[in-house]
């Protein structure tokens, strides 16, 4: 071992004098606040220039090692003892150079606190040492502290440091090893502003998805890696745990609805959403099954809820589907789903295959008898307050009987299919021509043939839609004609407000059958959701109209022309035209809309003019505060009807002095303790809790994010058109509870006065927790009210609104306070 002289003899030689090696050696002992002697701190000023230093002569010149509390960002070439609690394989980089690095890391436990050891270049190697393994002890010898990414300090060894494997001088009972039951977390204490030490977790729950193995690329290398996640439930939440390349072997075996324990996890910030967490499964991490999950028993469709999160059912399928294909925004490969339906004696349901899955359905047929076993549940895409189902991984498929002859045999009332969606086959006595053979086109820009019958039994009526090739086959169809339909889908018919008929590839028609019309029906025109039932033959007057939705008749004279004929864009990216006009009687008046080529055709209505509007679908207008009625392609309208306005009346809501008016709220207030069912509510309030603020990339059509494998945007065969869209999720209270709500696109930007690509750009920034904070505290206490839907949350028990309008009120105001209370007592 080379002496002090000859340290100073090699320094000397490197250029220095003994002054400036004098000087050197007390700026290294002043650096390290006087833990290390002149003799260790010579050592340091050698590795400094590039002298190579014996390892055992630094640990022998050190007078002692520090603990990971002493250390700082001014303690350099440092000497550190802890226990390995895990560690990382050796990996390359390229340098700005050219030429290529590589780097490992592991972490250490000195009985009471943890720190990350990164290595570098030749020293990363020593992970790979046969004698380099979780829970031993080392020694860190010369190493840099600096500050990582996430801000916490780390130790750097590079060529002039070195590690001690199981160095002898040091008891190995002296650093116990690590008892993680001490770090046992609910998962709802994991967020980015954590107390909780995030490098060494425990958790426990039980699996509610497992999602498949799938590879990524690696940004530094390119080279392959495997990674699989599941979704850990407790009784405080859920949250992802991620598993990468060898550790995904964990994993095959695990079922959904296990119990598990998980030991020494680390968490960080999701990629997408750096306001939520993860979880990542590391080599020291340990997985325990504390109880197997087993299959979901059968249940019949009727009692899936949106609450489960997995159901076994058995059905028939009466609907598949042909598979579609899309383009995924994140990596331009091809995406596949197909979706299908499956009927049991109880009601059908929907279930969506994705990827590779499809090929499960390959080999079905309509009319099998099939059993699905652990299937997910999920918001049906169409609506999120109807359950959908989603074939899994982990989820099964058998065939139970391959000819079901049940549906094609059984004719089902028309009384029945009007109540309940699904597959059935119907007879009955055609007495309407609904909807003449035609063309449309379609939101996504597809053109159809459509043709539509009026089918009555002696239970009911229902209206039964050919499309396409069907559509031209069977449209010499006639008034009088008896037939029986095979395999046709009643859904919710959204324009008439009941279930109507589709007859699609599957089905079958028979015609000239054995049938006697004793009662006739007529085809509902009014939403049953109302209960107003008001025959078209009849007019209604405008002020009922106003009071409650539905279809109705309506007269009167235009008073005002709302809106000259113009084209505008929908949420959805569709261009439509419109003209508006104000209907009044001598009871109210009301915005009448015409829409596409039934605003062109009625453009040259004016002031003046009396009109009978039949069959015009009346809503709730959330930007009037009132209800509006909108022409459809089935409504009629009469012109120079006889009616002489004496009381004219002026459309609620909207200021005629200007072109797009001012929001107006109800002022029917209701206390967030009084909600009890869903519905379209106003409340007053305060924001107490931001819960995050985040940006996703959506479809500029349909909004949806297509940043995702599972994403539901399939607009286009290509690429689709992306925009960035904000959401904000908070807690408002009104002194009697609190509502969770969230706000969407314009609202979310219109609350904070800032774009979504802004925050998206912020968010790529390491300034941006403190930029959030400043949102955040700005929000808090912010005195709103707030006008949307209010429905139960699909994730717990409690309430959320989507808000769809808002606005700043003063809670301090005498007169807003008295408004509150006088809108909640009313």
């Amino acid at each position: 071992m080379a002496s002090e002289e000859e340290y100073i003899k090699k320094l000397e030689e490197h250029g220095l004098s003994k002054e400036e090696i004098d000087r050197r050696v007390k700026e290294a002992i002043s650096k390290m606040k006087g833990w290390i002697d002149e003799k260790t701190a010579l050592f340091v000023v050698a590795k400094e220039e590039g002298i190579e230093v014996d390892s055992q002569a630094i640990k022998q010149s050190s007078e002692r090692d520090f603990l990971i509390e002493q250390l700082s960002e001014s303690t350099q070439n440092v000497n550190v003892v802890g226990r390995v609690t895990s560690f990382n394989d050796v990996r390359s980089f390229n340098r700005k150079d050219g030429s290529t690095g590589e780097y490992s890391s592991f972490k250490i436990f000195d009985g009471k606190n943890h720190i990350k050891v990164q290595l570098w270049d030749e020293r990363a190697k020593i992970v790979k040492d046969n004698s380099f393994s979780h829970n031993i002890i080392v020694r860190v010898l010369n190493g840099q502290v600096k500050r990582g990414r996430d801000q916490d300090l780390e130790i750097h060894i590079g060529t002039r440091g070195d590690i001690e494997i199981s160095p002898s001088d040091v008891n190995p009972t002296s650093i116990s090893s690590i008892n993680y039951s001490k770090y046992k977390v609910k998962i709802s204490e994991i967020t980015p502003n954590t107390k909780i030490s995030k490098d060494i977790i425990s958790v426990e729950g039980s699996v509610e998805q497992i999602f498949p193995k799938r590879t990524v690329k690696s940004k530094s290398t390119n080279e392959d890696l495997f990674v699989q996640s599941l979704i850990l439930k407790d009784e405080s939440g859920t949250i992802p745990v991620v598993f990468w390349n060898e550790d995904t072997k964990v994993i095959e075996k695990l079922q959904e609805g296990s119990k598990i324990s998980l030991e020494n996890l680390d968490a960080k910030a999701q990629y997408n959403e750096p306001n939520k967490m993860e979880l990542s499964y590391k080599n020291s991490s340990r997985l325990k099954v504390l109880e197997k999950g087993k299959v979901p028993e059968q249940i019949p469709i009727k009692d899936i809820d949106l609450t489960m999160s997995r159901v076994s059912i058995i059905g028939e399928l009466v609907l598949k589907n042909d598979v579609k294909t899309f383009t995924k925004k994140t990596d331009n490969s091809e995406g596949k789903l197909q979706r299908a339906q499956i009927q049991d004696e109880t009601g059908s349901v929907g279930i969506v295959f994705w990827q590779e899955d499809t090929k499960k359905l390959e080999k079905l047929e309509v009319g099998y008898k099939i059993q699905l076993d652990n299937v997910g549940v999920q918001a049906d895409f169409r609506d999120n307050q109807k359950p959908e189902l989603i074939f899994r991984s982990t989820s099964k498929i058998s065939i139970l009987d391959k000819i079901s002859s049940s549906m094609l045999d059984s004719i089902t009332p028309i009384r029945e299919v009007l109540e309940k969606e699904g597959m059935y086959s119907i007879e009955g006595q055609i007495t309407q021509i609904g909807d003449i053979l035609k063309s449309i086109t379609t939101s996504d820009g597809r053109t159809l043939k459509l043709f539509s019958v009026h089918l009555s039994d002696n239970t009911g009526a229902i209206q039964l839609t050919f499309w396409e090739n069907q559509a031209e086959k069977y449209a010499d169809l006639g008034i009088g004609e008896n037939l029986k339909a095979f395999r046709i889908n009643s859904k919710m018919n959204s324009r008439i407000g009941v279930n109507s008929a589709n007859f699609g590839t599957s089905s079958q028609l028979e015609k000239d059958v054995e049938f006697e019309l004793t009662e006739e029906f007529t085809v509902p025109v009014y939403n049953s959701q109302y209960q107003n039932g008001a025959s078209l033959d009849e007019v209604t007057p405008i002020e009922v109209a106003l009071e409650q939705e539905g279809y109705y008749t309506i007269e009167g004279q235009i008073t005002q022309i709302g809106d000259g004929l113009k084209d505008i864009t929908t949420s959805d990216g569709r261009p439509l035209k419109l003209f508006s006009v104000h209907l009044s009687d001598n009871t109210g008046a009301i915005q009448l809309t015409f829409w596409e080529e039934k605003a062109e055709e009625y453009a040259n209505l004016s002031i003046g003019d009396t009109i009978r509007a039949i069959g015009v679908s009346v809503k709730s207008n959330i930007r009037m505060g009132t209800n509006s009625a909108s022409f459809g392609r089935n409504s009629q309208l009469e012109k120079d009807v006889g009616f002489e306005l004496t009381t004219p009346h002026e459309v609620k809501g909207l200021d005629s002095s200007q072109d797009a008016s001012p929001i107006k709220f109800k002022g029917k207030y209701t206390s967030i303790s009084q909600i009890e069912q869903s519905g379209i509510y106003e409340i007053k309030g305060n924001i107490t809790e931001v819960k995050r603020i985040s940006v996703y990339e959506a479809c500029e059509k349909c909004l949806k994010n297509i940043a995702s494998d599972s994403s539901n945007c399939i607009c286009e065969e290509g690429p689709v058109k992306s925009v960035y869209r904000m959401i904000i999720s908070a807690v408002v209270n009104d002194g009697t509870g609190d509502l969770s709500v969230t706000f969407f696109g314009d609202e979310a930007e219109q609350l904070i006065r800032k774009d979504a690509v802004t925050i998206h750009l912020k968010k790529q920034d390491s300034s941006y927790p403190d930029f959030e904070k400043e949102i955040v505290d700005s929000l808090k206490m912010m005195d709103l009210a707030l006008m949307g839907l209010v429905s139960p949350s699909k994730f717990n028990e409690t309430n959320e609104m989507k808000v769809r309008e808002f606005k700043l009120i003063d809670l301090e105001d005498d007169d807003a306070i008295n408004d509150l209370i006088d809108g909640i007592e009313n």
